[in-house]
């Protein structure tokens, strides 16, 4: 119930922003933009989108590596692609798809790779508000005045705060894990049983996947592939704006995608709809961009990030062995709800005391 609740709210959430994105479009004017595109470079943005599902999968083994060494890249790759699937059609709700379905095919509990794809999340706000940070030290939008360029400052440096915060607090629930799950363990006693060992298990996995921020050379492989995920997240924003014809540097693109990724936190379906128009249009028309045609290549920058994830995720599904029955039901149940993946009512998560290097590693 809470779930589609969750979908309803964010359904009509959508509506309202693709209604507000759409209310002065010239639609006609949009088509005609659309079409006197480049395909060749919207082609190749594409093919560099799809490139970062193969990115993404080789962080993602290296932030299992902790948890549950020895995870196969191909089912990584495949298994992401139908994650972005699920973020496509129903919006950040699909998430969950993703270590449901990895699940399947590897001995890797729901929650442990839940809590590594929660770690992700952290890298890539780190990442683009670090980029975006750097762009609005030397970048000046040209139609933006000086009070909204002060603004957007501003909206930068609450945003780096939040993300050292967020470090600084990730490196004390990994350094008091035991003393953490043990009070969470306690404080959910009066929601029942499978309640509390799901979320205390949850919390572990996590705890113990922050491991990766006390190694020095795991820490470096995974800011490094985070740094090339966004710099070919860039790249493929700069070639969408070339083949518009609009000549913007890679700081202008690094500038959009800041905007965008703003946009994309929106809990909407359809990859953030609505929101993300909203966001990467506004980003445009500070740049210089007309109103239309901002809106227009806000269409097309959409469909390439999230709709690149259709044909992969759809393959995915077809030839991977993949339930969809269990898929579906991921969107609209909790983790717990689905007997052959919720974590056991008698587990007990397992604890170990704090120590340095690989003997904080959890078995899965």
């Amino acid at each position: 119930m809470r779930k589609r609740l969750q979908i309803v709210v964010g359904a009509l959430l959508g509506i309202g922003l693709i209604w507000l994105f759409l209310r002065d479009l010239d639609g006609q004017a949009a088509l005609q933009t659309i079409r006197g595109a480049n395909w060749w470079l919207l082609g190749a943005a594409t093919l560099l989108t799809m490139s970062t599902y193969l990115i993404r999968a080789i962080r993602w083994r290296a932030l299992l590596e902790p948890v549950s060494p020895g995870v196969h890249l191909i089912n990584l790759f495949n298994v992401t692609t139908l994650g972005f699937l699920a973020v496509f059609l129903v919006g950040r709700t699909g998430e969950i798809v993703r270590p449901v379905a990895l699940s399947s095919k590897e001995h890797v509990r729901p929650s442990a790779s839940l809590a590594t794809i929660l770690m992700e999340r952290v890298f890539d706000m780190v990442t683009v508000v670090a980029f975006f940070g750097v762009v609005l030290l030397v970048f000046k939008p040209p139609l933006a005045d000086a009070e909204t360029i002060s603004q957007i400052r501003t909206a930068g440096v609450i945003l780096m705060c939040v993300a050292v915060g967020s470090i600084f607090g990730l490196l004390m629930l990994h350094r008091h894990r035991v003393g953490a799950v043990d009070f969470l363990d306690g404080a959910l006693r009066p929601f029942g049983r499978r309640v509390r060992k799901g979320v205390t298990s949850l919390v572990t996995h996590f705890a113990e996947a922050l491991s990766i921020l006390h190694d020095k050379k795991e820490l470096l492989v995974v800011s490094a592939w985070s740094v090339l995920l966004w710099a070919v997240c860039a790249v493929t924003n700069l070639f969408i704006f070339k083949a518009f014809g609009l000549d913007l540097t890679l700081g202008a693109a690094v500038f959009v995608l800041g905007f965008g990724l703003v946009g994309s936190l929106v809990p909407t379906p359809g990859g953030a709809a609505g929101a993300f128009h909203v966001a990467t249009a506004g980003g445009l028309i500070l740049l210089g961009v007309l109103e239309n045609d901002a809106k227009s290549i806000a269409i097309v920058l959409h469909l390439i990030v999230f709709g690149a994830a259709l044909p992969l995720g759809v393959l995915t599904l077809l030839r991977g062995g993949y339930s969809l029955s269990r898929l579906r039901a991921v969107l609209s149940e909790d983790l717990n709800s689905i007997h052959d993946f919720s974590t056991p009512v008698d587990f007990e998560p397992q604890l170990t005391p704090i120590v340095t290097g690989e003997g904080a590693k959890l078995d899965p």
